[in-house]
């Protein structure tokens, strides 16, 4: 339980809380895989613009929104589950 905040991790990442809001931002994306889990709370994932990737995202009480858009040839596979609240992926700088 609480809130999760990364910035710029350089390795394939895999965050999970039970309640409370994950923010993960990168200025650069070197990893292939970015998973974030939370029963109760916001998760908002912030990329580079122009930033390739390919997304799943779950939420059973709120929003889904993807900024930057799918990518069919995209090596960064995006995965959010919420349980109740909004799942978003945007540029860096929106």
């Amino acid at each position: 339980s609480g809130n999760i905040v990364l910035r710029d991790a350089g390795i394939d990442v895999n965050v999970e809380t039970g309640s409370g809001d994950i923010d993960l931002a990168w200025n650069r994306v070197s990893g292939s895989s970015v998973e974030a889990h939370s029963g109760s709370g916001d998760v908002t994932l912030k990329f580079p613009k122009g930033t390739k990737l390919r997304s799943i995202q779950n939420s059973g009480s709120g929003t889904t929104s993807n900024g930057l858009g799918e990518t069919a040839d995209a090596t960064l596979q995006v995965t959010i589950t919420t349980g109740s609240g909004d799942s978003t992926i945007k540029g860096l700088n929106d």
